[in-house]
């Protein structure tokens, strides 16, 4: 194409591409009779991926990372701008020896130290609870020597006192 002018035409195009994001919002609780002596973190293994027209499986890696949460100072993590649609696997990987671990994904609850998510707009709280049960104290008691010495003795005791009363009922 040619100008009469000289001049080359001049031509400006701006493209927006918007995308629809999510969060996730891990958190910590520790619960149980022995939740008080519990004071450490936790590990929480975060990866999500995106499988989209742009990107066949497997997808490409959004995020990878490792949290630690819990602990004294209630740690929580947070990740922000993540594409909706892209999955996320999160994984407690050290329950600290917990009794039972349930993971909650926006209130609904279900045991094990892992869930996938699938961003959706807004947010999407994960919650994993340990319960930590403090071990029963010992019953019964603990025979020893002088246990046994004891025992003989009112064994022995009640001998010489069921003697005593057949003695007595003859002379009578």
């Amino acid at each position: 194409m040619t100008h009469l002018d000289g001049d080359a035409p001049q031509t400006s195009v701006a493209i927006t591409n918007t995308f629809d994001v999510g969060a996730l919002t891990i958190a910590k609780v520790v619960d149980g009779t022995a939740s008080s002596s519990v004071t450490r973190t936790f590990p929480v293994d975060v990866r999500c991926v995106l499988v989209d027209a742009s990107h066949p499986d497997p997808g490409i890696v959004l995020h990878d990372a490792t949290y630690r949460i819990g602990g004294p100072d209630r740690l929580s993590a947070s990740i922000e701008n993540l594409p909706v649609g892209s999955v996320c696997d999160v994984v407690e990987t050290d329950a600290g020896g917990a009794n039972q671990t349930v993971v909650s994904v926006d209130g609904a609850r279900s045991a094990g130290t892992s869930t996938t998510v699938t961003v959706a707009t807004g947010g999407t709280a994960i919650v994993f609870t340990n319960t930590f049960i403090a071990p029963l104290p010992p019953t019964g008691a603990v025979f020893g020597w002088v246990t046994l010495a004891l025992a003989l003795a009112l064994v022995l005791g009640g001998l010489v006192l069921v003697g005593l009363t057949r003695r007595r009922r003859r002379e009578v």
